[in-house]
This record gives structure tokens, sequence and C-alpha cells, in this order.
């Protein structure tokens, strides 16, 4: 997880080396209940993508994804609303903190 600024955006990169998506399903991860092709093994009800989209939305934010198969998927979530930058420098100051807690490294 990385947490940045860029002129007036600030930009939150979250990656893992997971299973991936497979491409041709990326444009359905976000509607409620959808699952990918790939997740029959692993728990889940196809919610939580749906849900996290309209938090971001509410934010006025845009989220990006990018997905390979077997090696993993990255998510960019990128705020651009003037209310959100005070926010962001409390959380760029404390992303070392968020980034030891939740580490896996």
């Amino acid at each position: 997880m990385t947490l940045y600024r860029e002129q007036q955006q600030v930009i939150l990169d979250i990656e893992d080396r997971g299973i991936g998506i497979p491409q041709e399903e990326i444009e359905h991860i976000f509607q409620s209940f959808y699952r990918g092709s790939n997740t029959r093994d692993y728990a889940g009800q196809g919610i939580g993508l749906s849900l996290t989209l309209k938090i971001i939305s509410a934010y006025h934010a845009k989220l990006d994804i990018s997905s390979e198969i077997e090696k993993g998927t990255k998510v960019r979530v990128i705020f651009n609303h003037p209310s959100f930058i005070p926010l962001s420098l409390y959380l760029l100051k404390t992303t070392n903190l968020i980034y030891e807690r939740f580490s896996t490294e």
C-alpha cells in the first residue's frame, strides 16, 4: 500500500500478489454480487468492490484497476476533491504506521 500526493491529487495504490482477475471480467467486478470465475475456492459474497466503489464515489475519487492472472491485482484510488486534501496529509504522515501494521512482507 502506498499513499502519496501528486499536484492537487492524492493517490492510494494497493497491490497484491493474489490469483488475479481475468481481463474480460474486470468491467463486471463492481456489480453487486458479482464474483470472478476464478474465485470459486474462496469465500465471499461479491459485495466488497461494489460497496468500495460507492464509498470512493462519495469522495469524488476515481478508481482504476489492473490485474494479471496468477500475478496479482493493483488498485489505484485517485482523490481530486479539495476537501480530501487535509485528511490526505494526515494519512500521508501515518502511512508508515499503516504499512507496518498490515504489511505481510
